[in-house]
């Protein structure tokens, strides 16, 4: 099935976007680098960052080490890469680094970088408290704001960061491209600002989808709506290709050992709460019932306690409590 592309809108555009992406691949870190994880978080790490050209770069070897070792010791992967639909020469260089040691500091470096960066995997099962954050509704475009909150919860030293939607503001429209090209931008820069150490540290990322993610913000906007992987891209482009978690069908969940679970939903964004979530969701949380920890993030809450746009009584807000 085929549906509206903005490419060709977009394609005009290309050079207006560019004084936003210049910062990709000049030397210093690389221009969107971002962790997250994919699957067991104590054993695997997903490193990405974004390339400009105009034809897709070639895969590159990202190699990586236990910070214990020597270099020499290092393991390899290979990137895939990926073309950004509405960024006609923005590529997505990915790669899923598996094997690794639990609860151990990794460094990485890709062929061509300056410099190597590190991460550490998560416990296999804990010895102390796990630290990590959670937060929403950024707005990387108004001043330093959201550097400013980064860095405050970095103090705390969290191990990951866990976010519920309303990423860059920046909504998947087929208008006012520059600016949104300006909000990725400012997300992506405040990430690889706050969210690094002066050794080169990175805390990992996971991502779920909220309204500012899709066009129209909800499914129900869309006479035409299919819950179909096509149909999830064409109203949430950015996010299905920047984020490689939760991936299709925009909802997952990622296990910690058998300590702690993320359930990953989408409160009626890129799915309905009334639809193939429901069954999916009762089988995911009979499955972790033996898991002590278990955490559903979505972004549109179900029990807020704010008046006016997000509040107790609204739609949305009614659906997540009657379906989920």
């Amino acid at each position: 099935m085929k549906f509206p592309s903005a490419v060709r809108l977009l394609a005009a555009l290309v050079p207006a976007l560019t004084p936003f992406f210049a910062v990709a691949n000049t030397g210093a870190h690389p221009f969107g680098l971002l962790l997250t994880w994919q699957r067991d978080p104590s054993t695997t790490m997903t490193v990405q960052w974004m390339e400009r050209s105009e034809t897709p770069p070639p895969p590159v070897a990202l190699r990586h080490w236990n910070a214990a070792h020597s270099k020499a010791d290092a393991a390899e992967a290979t990137t895939t890469v990926q073309s950004v639909e509405l960024w006609p020469d923005m590529h997505i260089h990915r790669a899923e680094l598996t094997g690794l040691l639990p609860d151990t500091a990794h460094r990485f470096r890709a062929e061509g970088w300056h410099a190597d960066y590190g991460f550490t995997t998560m416990p296999a099962v804990p010895r102390d408290a796990v630290k990590f954050a959670v937060g929403a509704c950024a707005r990387p475009y108004a001043g330093r704001s959201l550097e400013a909150t980064l860095s405050a919860m970095m103090e705390h030293s969290p191990r990951f960061l866990l976010w519920g939607g309303h990423l860059a503001h920046a909504k998947a429209r087929m208008r006012d491209v520059v600016e949104r090209a300006r909000r990725w931008d400012a997300w992506f820069d405040a990430m690889a600002s706050a969210l690094i150490d002066e050794a080169r540290h990175i805390t990992p990322v996971v991502a779920a989808i909220g309204e500012t993610e899709v066009m129209e913000r909800f499914v129900f906007n869309h006479p035409s709506y299919q819950q179909i992987d096509d149909y999830r891209r064409y109203m949430g482009p950015y996010f299905y290709q920047l984020f490689a978690f939760p991936g299709q069908p925009g909802y997952n969940v990622l296990d910690f050992g058998d300590y702690l679970s993320l359930v990953i939903l989408d409160s009626d964004h890129s799915n309905p709460t009334d639809g193939a979530q429901v069954p999916w969701l009762d089988r995911v949380l009979r499955e972790r019932r033996h898991v002590p920890h278990v955490f559903p993030v979505y972004h549109f809450p179900g029990y807020p306690g704010v008046a006016g746009a997000g509040a107790y009584g609204e739609f949305e807000a009614e659906r997540v409590r009657r379906h989920w």
